[in-house]
């Protein structure tokens, strides 16, 4: 992006119902400014970033995440 700001939203949570052999999840919205790109992200996909980070970035502080366990149904 040479150097323009990039901005990242998380937007619009839903439930999504699993099907007989999954769970419920939760969809988000992700949204990237000026480019205006929106994707579709299950909260699993947050979990494996913030593993990733982690990893790559041990210097770094990564804020925590919410339990998996608190969806609702």
């Amino acid at each position: 992006m040479n150097n323009k700001k990039l901005e990242i939203r998380v937007i619009d949570g839903m439930i999504k119902e699993g099907g007989i052999f999954s769970a419920n999840y939760i969809l988000y919205k992700v949204y990237t400014a000026p480019l205006e790109w929106e994707v579709k992200r299950k909260d699993s996909d947050f979990y494996t970033l913030r593993k990733v980070l982690l990893r790559q970035f041990p210097h770094i502080i990564i804020p925590p995440l919410p339990n998996k366990s608190n969806k609702q149904t």
